[in-house]
This record gives C-alpha cells, structure tokens and sequence, in this order.
C-alpha cells in the first residue's frame, strides 16, 4: 500500500519511510531522500526549498486517494523525476495528507522551476495544484523530517 501511495524513486537515490501521528487520529506519511546530494555538491548549492502540492478528494475513509488518483499521482512521480535536473534542482521529499500529497525539492533556479511544473496544472484537471517556494538555506524544512 505505501508503494502505490508514495509512486516510484528515482534508482540512484536512497528513501526512508515515516508515519507520522499529528494527533486528533491525523497520520502523514513522508518518503525523504536520505541522500539527496550528487557527488561534489553541498547544500549551499541548492538554497530554495519548493513545493509542489496537489490537493484531491478523498477516494478512501482514510483521506486517501483514489485508485484513479494514485495512478495520476505514479504518473506525476514520473515526470517530476525525469525533469528534475541535479545540477539545479533536488526532489528531496514526499508528504501525504489527508486531502494533500506534496512534493519538496531544493533548487538552485526556482523560477524555472516553477515554468517547468506549470503544465502540471492543464494535464491534471482533477487536483487543485500550487507551487510554492522560500529560501533555505540551512534545510530547515528537510531536517524537520527526521
């Protein structure tokens, strides 16, 4: 089941599972790459962190999506791995909410970024899609995850 709700990785990358309980019977789920980094770059080089959030309607009683729509979501996976470049943008992190699943990346070139998951929004009509980025330069947000 975590497999068909977190889609595929990349092959050269290491992830790590975790539930995570926010109370009030809330569960997250996240998938972090452990080793994000290509060889010879640090973090200072990728100094933006980015989401890109897709919002859906709950095909299951968890909150879940639908069969329809993880088979989307694989599809998305897809794509943002291919089009990731690692001399200038990271795809660092899965979160799945009830309602929401997000993707992180660091980046170099944010709004290029941005340029290049636009068409997102036209292929798949059924989410509700934002991108949504701020400098960090320390990897605040990626740490939070354990």
């Amino acid at each position: 089941m975590l497999k068909r709700l977190f889609g595929k990785k990349s092959i050269n990358d290491e992830w790590e599972l975790k539930e995570i309980d926010k109370g009030g019977g809330e569960f997250w789920l996240t998938r972090k790459n452990l080793k994000p980094l290509p060889k010879g770059r640090v973090r200072e080089n990728y100094h933006h962190v980015l989401y890109l959030t897709f919002h859906y309607s709950p095909g299951r009683e968890t909150g879940f999506p639908s069969k329809e729509d993880n088979d989307a979501f694989e599809q998305i996976e897809q794509k943002i791995v291919s089009l990731c470049n690692p001399d200038n943008t990271l795809f660092v992190a899965v979160v799945f909410m009830p309602k929401v699943k997000d993707y992180l990346f660091y980046s170099n070139t944010p709004h290029e970024m941005g340029d290049i998951f636009e068409p997102f929004i036209d292929e798949y009509p059924q989410f509700k899609i934002e991108f949504s980025g701020h400098p960090d330069k320390e990897w605040d947000q990626y740490d939070s995850f354990g």
